[in-house]
């Protein structure tokens, strides 16, 4: 995969097939046959990319080899509401555990901490100094993504971004840089081309179900939260971020881009 282009499964799940691989003190087993693996292990099924734990008196997927994985340390910068969604999503995800948060505000970080039963880190360097923090959310206000991430990586952190990633393409660029100088992820939380419905689609696509695409249009959700104090130095002004991924999910790399208003 390559860095800051979205993974072939979702973001975490890839997050969790190389977090702490090379990390030290850490057992890891490498590719195995499934009868290898020992009940309760988290595995990845190197044909499907599934993340998925083996019970006791279930077999495991025939026919791929498998990988015995490490629970992933994630950390957050931000402490919003987006961080609440994220801390509720970690927690459905055997492989992931939320270890703190930071943010600029002490109150903030008090409160998160207190609601979720996780640490609270009073400053960005102490975040990115605890080494059970193999990957850190970047959830901040927009203008400060690209300043976060390039924290996190130069730690050595993978990082997961909230979009939009960054204001420039020079930006992205810096972060593709600082990823591969890493040999870190990279991931953008375009979370919406995981939507079991829009994946459907994009099956269908591919297959040629539906034909030759010539025109794909997407609508403007309006009830869509717009906070006019940040976004007006984010790209887009917050606006349409999820849409634009989906079209080059759905239809691939524009050859031409125009606009109009």
């Amino acid at each position: 995969m390559a860095v800051c282009e979205q993974a072939n499964g979702p973001a975490l799940r890839q997050l969790d097939r190389v977090g702490g691989r090379d990390k030290p003190g850490h057992d890891r087993s490498g590719l195995q046959s499934a009868a290898d693996v020992p009940a309760g292990a988290l595995v990845a099924d190197a044909a499907s990319g599934l993340l998925l734990r083996r019970p006791a008196a279930r077999a495991l997927p025939t026919g791929g080899a498998v990988e015995v994985l490490d629970v992933v340390g994630f950390a957050f910068i931000g402490t919003g509401g987006v961080a609440q969604l994220h801390a509720e999503a970690l927690r459905r995800i055997e492989s992931a555990r939320l270890i703190g948060a930071w943010s600029r505000s002490a109150q903030n970080v008090a409160a998160f901490a207190a609601k979720n039963g996780t640490a609270g880190y009073d400053s960005l360097e102490a975040l990115l100094a605890d080494p059970a923090v193999e990957a850190v959310a970047v959830l901040s206000p927009a203008p400060s993504h690209v300043e976060h991430a390039l924290a996190c990586l130069r730690a050595k952190k993978h990082v997961l971004i909230e979009k939009p990633i960054a204001a420039t393409v020079g930006e992205i660029e810096q972060l593709k840089a600082a990823a591969a100088a890493a040999g870190r992820l990279c991931v953008p939380a375009h979370n919406y081309v995981y939507a079991p419905v829009l994946r459907e689609a994009k099956r269908r696509i591919t297959a040629g179900d539906l034909g030759r695409i010539s025109s794909f249009w997407l609508i403007y959700n309006q009830r869509h939260v717009f906070r006019p104090h940040t976004a007006p130095q984010a790209p887009f002004r917050g606006l349409m971020i999820h849409h634009a991924y989906a079209a080059i999910y759905f239809v691939g790399t524009p050859l031409r881009v125009s606009a109009s208003a």
